[in-house]
Order: structure tokens, then sequence, then C-alpha cells
């Protein structure tokens, strides 16, 4: 008998060791993309940090982002109703605010329609008839009818405000 090994047998083991080195290789560029990647995560993060620890004047942020930043936090901090109505009616305010809680309790957005001539009222000092749902204007309107009639347009509810 010869020592020869058999033709496919020989085929076999060469494509074996083939495809064992192929998939070695491929792993090995695998790993190195997920360590890159890695890398570079790590890397923006520190600068990243770096970033946060500095002062803001030293920064080199463009003004219109400061510009941006300030104005971001004036949207942010929202005014009340009641403040609102202090810098509307100023001296008068207490009587606007204990008005307007009886009206709408400070809810800007309040609409009654239960009135018997079915015309609706409206915002914080529920005007009659009279659309005006942003807060200020609708307090710019109420103040304007306080000046010219006193509290006669809030009579109705004078047992929940009154003095």
């Amino acid at each position: 008998m010869s020592n020869t090994l058999p033709i496919d047998y020989v085929y076999i083991c060469a494509a074996k060791r083939r495809r064992k080195a192929f998939i070695t290789k491929h792993e090995k560029f695998l790993w190195l993309i997920v360590l890159s990647f890695i890398l570079i995560i790590m890397t923006y993060l520190q600068t990243l940090s770096q970033i946060r620890t500095l002062p803001h004047s030293n920064r080199s942020v463009p003004k219109s982002t400061v510009r941006l930043e300030r104005v971001q936090k004036q949207i942010a901090t929202p005014i009340t109703p009641t403040q609102i109505i202090k810098e509307v009616w100023g001296d008068a305010s207490a009587t606007g605010i204990a008005i307007a809680k009886c009206e709408s309790h400070l809810n800007p957005q309040a609409i009654n329609t239960n009135n018997s001539d079915g015309i609706f009222d409206y915002g914080l000092f529920q005007l009659h008839g009279q659309q005006i749902m942003d807060a200020r204007e609708n307090a710019q309107r109420a103040f304007e009818m306080f000046k010219a009639r006193g509290v006669e347009p809030w009579y109705s509810s004078e047992q929940c405000w009154g003095y």
C-alpha cells in the first residue's frame, strides 16, 4: 500500500486551511474597525468634557449662538397670568387678580358658554363677546374696561371677588 492520500482529501484540507485563513483575516479587520470606532468616540467625549469645563468667555462660540441661548432662556421662563395682571393693572392688580381668579381661575384659555344671551365669555377676565385668548391682550382690554366703568362688567361674580 502506498503512503499517498486520496486527491479528494488533499483538496478538502486545502479548502479548510484557506477558509480558516480568510475568517481570521476578516475577524482581524472587524476588530480593527471596532477599536478605531471606540477610539474616535473616546476622543470625542474627552474633547466635549474639556469644552464644558472652559469658562463661557473663553469658548469660541459665535455671538449669534450666545444671543440664541439668551432668547431661549427668556422663552423658557413662562410668565404667569398673575404676573401679567400685575404688570398691566399696576396699583389695581389686587382687584384684577381677584376678578380673574373668580372669572376664569386664572386660565387664559377659559371659555364660558353658559350665558343667557348665547354670547360666549373669553379669557382671563371672561370678556363678553370678545374672543381675546392672549392673556396679556385680555388683561389690557379688561383694564381699559375697568378704568372706564369700574367693576360693573363683572358685577355677576362680585360675591366671589367682592371686598
